[in-house]
């Protein structure tokens, strides 16, 4: 005579019948307590809430390469997807060279530090530290922080809780792009944006699934999200300023400037206080006078929102590549001045402010020979 599920599988029936009586006893037991005694009821809400550290996930590993609605602004990119890994503790590799170095350099920033789409061994602040190594015989380990979306709020944040407690020699600082998008969209980098604010939200629920995600099927769900976010290019969720894409903002200069200056002198303070060299870039660009088309479309939505003049909009950032050089010098601080010695075009750029491979290669050049003139870099 043929068996049935239940005669065939006895013990998974009765190791399910166990769990499912054990939950129920459990619920049971939640419905009695918050009945029995209503004074001692608890509820710990369905978020958290926590200061952001925005950095690249510790031990990630991946090849990166540009989403189907950022083509059109690319004209200088190399072909290829480019590896992208982290260390343990988020600095992009290769990163911990030398167990016992003489000299430890971190470099922070956004993108533009990140160097996201050059290859692993060419972004500069990796062959900074080789170059270094190089031509005065120390060993030195340097150290890429950089995350796609930081303003200096963020590097703020992460060189309180993660770089001080390393006690490198000398941190490097580069940011303007992303300063001016936030202050023009929010007017302050203490905001509710979803992906750039100091503190995140997240849902008790959804955080779970995201984590249960990650774990088992990150490689599937990327590439769902990819060939989504290809189709649907258009997609509101795709844009971190969505919220205020339709209100009627007004940009002041003045103001942008003043909370960019302040950000940048606390950066300074706070590496002085603990015995840290800090160090100023200002930012690379193709803002040119006479812009190219791509240049002119990765800047057309601030533009159009704030009816602001291209001339406009390069003033600005110009100003606060200014306010870098001003607050160095008011510090007595090193300025590395990578604005004027950057060429403004794609043989260095993929777009209006991102370094390729060759550009990649032609900051590293700038920035070792400004830092050789450290005293504590001197050939030994």
């Amino acid at each position: 005579m043929r068996q049935n599920y239940i005669e065939r599988n006895p013990k998974k029936i009765l190791i399910a019948s166990i769990l499912i009586l054990l939950l129920l006893v459990i619920m049971i037991a939640e419905y009695s307590l918050k009945t029995a005694y209503p004074e001692k009821v608890v509820n710990y809400g369905s978020q958290e809430r926590y200061i952001r550290l925005r950095e690249r996930n510790p031990e990630f590993h991946a090849y990166v390469y540009p989403a189907r609605n950022e083509m059109q602004y690319i004209d200088g990119l190399d072909s290829g997807n480019k590896l992208l890994r982290t260390d343990r503790n988020g600095f992009i590799m290769p990163s911990n060279i030398h167990k016992d170095p003489d000299i430890n350099i971190v470099f922070l920033g956004g993108s533009t530090t990140e160097g996201e789409f050059v290859d692993e061994n060419n972004r500069f602040p990796y062959v900074v530290g080789r170059t270094i190594e190089e031509k005065t015989g120390l060993k030195v380990n340097s150290f890429n922080s950089g995350m796609y979306g930081n303003n200096t709020l963020h590097t703020i944040n992460i060189l309180l809780n993660k770089i001080v407690p390393m006690k490198p020699d000398i941190a490097i600082m580069m940011h303007n792009i992303n300063d001016l998008s936030i202050l023009m969209h929010e007017q302050t980098h203490w905001n509710s944006n979803s992906t750039r604010s100091p503190i995140a939200t997240i849902n008790y629920y959804s955080g779970a699934l995201r984590k249960i995600k990650n774990a088992t099927i990150p490689n599937l769900s990327r590439e769902l999200k990819f060939h989504i976010n290809s189709i649907f290019s258009s997609n509101l969720s795709l844009d971190e300023f969505h919220n205020t894409r339709d209100i009627k903002l007004i940009v002041s200069p003045d103001k942008i400037i003043e909370q960019f200056e302040r950000n940048l002198r606390l950066f300074v303070s706070i590496c002085k206080i603990y015995n840290i060299t800090p160090i100023l870039m200002t930012q690379f660009n193709r803002f040119s006078e006479e812009p190219d088309q791509v240049v002119l479309d990765s800047i057309r939505h601030p533009l159009e929102k704030f009816g602001m003049t291209y001339e406009e909009y390069r003033a600005l950032y110009n100003t606060l590549n200014a306010s870098i050089i001003n607050i160095a010098s008011n510090n007595k601080i090193l300025v590395i001045d990578l604005e004027s010695k950057t060429p403004k075009t794609n043989k260095y750029m993929y777009d209006s402010i991102h370094l390729n491979n060759v550009g990649s290669l032609y900051v590293t050049k700038v920035i070792s020979d400004e830092l050789l003139k450290l005293n504590i870099l001197r050939i030994r």
